[in-house]
């Protein structure tokens, strides 16, 4: 999802992208909902039908939702081609097809409540359902959003969460997996599985949208990663041959050689 600030005046005065896989939803577990990374999210209903919203890191990037500019049914998008317009009170932020598809229905409920988007981005603020040709496209595979009651019982179970990150990303499609909803504890426990299994893992967000990625590989866009720094060297300090000067509680003392 594109966000622009918008002017005094009602305009834009600049955008920006956000890049980060989101998975931060609570579903069933028969119906299956895949995150782009300009945040937002696809939910396959299966017979070629799925509907589409934002993540709630879009929502916060946005604020406070107070009008949604949607397509009318019949409309047929290309993938990340912009199919909708939420405007916020001080930005506006497109909205991305994340497949190929005909708009069957939208959310009439936001024309009258356009807060829904953001009070409830995952469920009650959907905002259209589409009729694609039922294939998911491969970009969407490569990330999977773990849900909290799939990997709760393997938070005390080193041994088990290992394997269970190993049967998701070594030896599958599967290049990335994304937490949410998680305690600090919870993650940290996670971050150690993964480096067993020799993964990169990061953390990124904060608040109730914090979240951690697992990937098969570090990708080159982590200037909002926590990586760990290396302290730099101290630098070598040049002594002089002639009086020494050095300060002891905040008095400057000098110290001269005296004649025997």
């Amino acid at each position: 999802m594109r966000v622009a600030q918008r002017a005094a005046h009602g305009g834009r005065l600049g955008a920006s992208r956000c890049f980060v896989a989101a998975a931060d939803a609570v579903q069933g577990p028969k119906l299956r909902r895949y995150f782009t990374k300009t945040q937002e999210w696809f939910q396959d209903e299966g017979e070629g039908t799925g509907v589409v919203g934002i993540t709630h890191l879009a929502q916060r990037a946005l604020g406070e939702i107070v009008y949604c500019r949607l397509p009318a049914p019949g409309a047929r998008f290309q993938v990340m081609e912009t199919l909708a317009t939420l405007e916020a009170v001080k930005s506006v932020g497109e909205v991305h097809s994340p497949v190929a598809g005909e708009v069957l229905e939208v959310n009439d409920r936001l024309e009258r409540e356009p807060c829904l988007v953001t009070r409830s981005p995952l469920v009650d603020g959907w905002l259209l359902r589409l009729a694609f040709d039922g294939e998911i496209p491969r970009y969407l595979r490569r990330s999977s959003a773990v849900q909290r009651f799939e990997v709760e019982p393997l938070l005390a179970d080193f041994v088990g969460l290992t394997r269970f990150l190993e049967e998701k990303l070594i030896g599958s499609e599967l290049e990335e997996l994304t937490f949410a909803n998680l305690r600090s504890m919870e993650r940290s426990f996670i971050h150690r599985a993964a480096q067993e299994l020799g993964l990169f893992s990061c953390s990124q967000g904060t608040g109730l949208g914090r979240q951690l990625l697992v990937r098969r590989t570090p990708q080159e866009d982590t200037d909002a990663l926590e990586v760990p720094v290396e302290a730099p060297e101290p630098p070598v300090v040049q002594r002089s041959e002639g009086p020494r000067s050095r300060k002891r509680r905040g008095v400057h003392l000098v110290e001269k050689s005296m004649p025997f």
